[in-house]
């Protein structure tokens, strides 16, 4: 065999060895990058694909031990569920640090959260939440916000959308004979965590924009002046109008979400979502998350933040995997039919040299 013949095999063998390495090293990513496709905007699916890749023994162990150092027992728990789920071991230790820590009974708190209006916890919610059921806490914020507007003062008409939405459910409520009470403690937790500035700015300025625009001023003026003048039925009269119903019902909707939220993970699970939410479509797709994680929710959360709601972020590099292995598929395609070709022509040649006569 000449030296040229043999350089053209080895550079042959150096190339196919090659394109396996680089295939090798893209499949994976390419792989994955499909499985990202196939998961759409089903939040469940994406947390699944990331949780997989970065959930060890250690990481949960860590995050466990820093959650329930930051007395936030709830995240320890969530992080202890999603360990479960997905297999991950965890030190049995940490989980008797928990059940140590933990407390049962909060009497005291609802009654802090119905006196005063505010909260830090579950129980205190409770208390807002029976507050805002007898339409006190509501008529309270119109009035307030009301004179701010008689003023020339400036006016958060966010508040006033929640306060307007919760005194109409309030009297579906009392209509309904109790039928709406989970849109009313739905809507009593939404106003508190945003008076508490528990939702993420962008957020606050997408719902401000919509609800602001949907605001009646004229019968939030009627209203408050005729609670001035002790006008009770024309005040309440006035108070129902103040949102138009458009905007009524996309308030109802972003609250029975949160309201989910909060059910399956507790109020810090809610107040994790509306930290990191920009958008009421944001909010949906966590209610989606929570309703199929359940408590492991806060820990997916805090483990990805919003990115887990939506695979819009990675859709470029999705594709780029992709079609960085469809082109290797190609390219190696190409060079097995050169190949082929090759090793072809090299055995048709020697197949004829063999058959010619040879000559004596």
């Amino acid at each position: 065999m000449r030296m040229d013949t043999r350089l053209k095999m080895a550079f042959v063998v150096a190339a196919a060895v090659l394109g396996i390495a680089v295939g090798s090293l893209s499949a994976r990513p390419a792989w994955d990058a499909w499985r990202q496709v196939e998961a759409g905007d089903d939040p469940s699916a994406l947390a699944d694909l990331r949780v997989e890749k970065v959930l060890t023994p250690a990481r949960a162990d860590a995050e466990i031990h820093a959650a329930i150092e930051a007395k936030d027992l709830d995240l320890a728990m969530s992080f202890v569920e999603l360990a479960k789920a997905g297999d991950v071991a965890i030190d049995p230790g940490e989980i008797g640090k928990i059940k140590a820590a933990q407390s049962g009974g909060c009497p005291a708190g609802v009654m802090s959260g119905l006196a005063s209006g505010g909260f830090n916890d579950n129980c205190e919610l409770t208390g807002v939440i029976l507050r805002d059921a007898s339409g006190y806490g509501d008529i309270a914020d119109i009035y307030q916000q009301g004179g701010k507007l008689l003023a020339g003062e400036p006016v958060d008409r966010l508040l006033l959308g929640f306060a307007a939405a919760g005194l109409a459910s309030t009297v579906a409520l009392a209509v309904t004979l109790g039928a709406s009470v989970e849109g009313r403690g739905g809507l009593s937790a939404v106003k508190a965590l945003y008076r508490a500035g528990r939702f993420s700015k962008p957020l606050a300025a997408s719902l401000g924009r919509t609800i602001g625009a949907a605001i009646d001023t004229e019968a939030v003026k009627t209203m408050s002046s005729s609670a001035l003048r002790l006008e009770t039925d024309a005040a309440m009269s006035a108070a129902q109008k103040i949102i138009r119903p458009t905007a009524l019902s996309e308030l109802t909707k972003f609250s029975a979400d949160t309201r989910m939220i909060a059910n399956e993970t507790g109020l810090r699970g809610a107040q994790d979502a509306l930290s990191v939410a920009q958008s009421t479509q944001d909010v949906s797709q966590a209610a989606r998350l929570a309703k199929a994680k359940g408590p492991a929710t806060r820990a997916i959360l805090r483990l990805f933040g919003r990115g887990v709601l939506f695979a819009a972020g990675l859709a470029m590099t999705a594709v780029g995997w992709i079609f960085a292995f469809i082109v290797y598929l190609f390219a190696l395609a190409l060079m097995c039919r050169r190949l082929g070709s090759w090793a072809g022509r090299r055995f048709w040649r020697r197949q004829r040299l063999a058959s010619r006569p040879k000559l004596i």
